[in-house]
């Protein structure tokens, strides 16, 4: 399956644009102009314009010579006339409404970001020895709830974490280590 015409082509414009030292945009078009190119002519007649692409494309709107016929120097303007959110007919997606945010994470940042903290050291933890007892999850989403990792809470079941860490050797999380470690001299 050969993929669609200006997806192809606009893939090989980015390549051309992206390396301006070795490939001129032409350079960067003429293997795909070769493969749509059917009948070998060095040209795009309508069927083969037409061919793959997700949208009604009329060689007429990109003929600028007139010729019956897309030839590169066209191909290239074509091209660079094509907006790359739209081209392919597909309605780009909206920026989600606060309120959609919502739904998928209804606690505060602050509460996601301690759960995902002490469940990250939980995980850490069990990858390097499953037989490790770790916090619960109901202790840690507890913990998390208070909303500061300076809550009686948080600091409980990250002192809990911590020694595991030391008792593993892996690195502690810096903001997690300042709250249970005393500072070194």
């Amino acid at each position: 399956m050969r993929p669609p015409a200006l997806a192809w082509l606009s893939s090989a414009l980015i390549l051309g644009a992206g390396c301006p030292d070795r490939w001129s945009p032409e350079d960067a078009l003429r293997p795909g102009l070769e493969i749509l190119d059917e009948d070998g002519d060095g040209a795009l007649s309508q069927h083969e314009l037409q061919r793959g692409s997700p949208v009604a494309v009329d060689i007429q709107d990109h003929d600028q010579d007139a010729s019956g016929a897309v030839e590169l120097p066209e191909l290239l303007a074509m091209l660079r006339s094509t907006d790359p959110v739209i081209f392919d007919g597909v309605v780009a997606a909206v920026q989600p409404a606060p309120q959609d945010g919502q739904l998928i994470f209804p606690d505060p940042h602050q509460v996601r970001t301690i759960r995902v903290l002490f469940h990250f050291m939980a995980t850490q933890i069990l990858s390097a020895d499953p037989t490790l007892e770790i916090p619960s999850d109901p202790r840690i989403q507890q913990a998390a709830l208070t909303g500061s990792l300076d809550s009686p809470e948080s600091r409980q079941i990250a002192t809990e974490l911590v020694g595991h860490y030391v008792t593993l050797d892996l690195p502690i999380p810096p903001s997690v280590q300042a709250r249970v470690l005393p500072p070194e001299p």
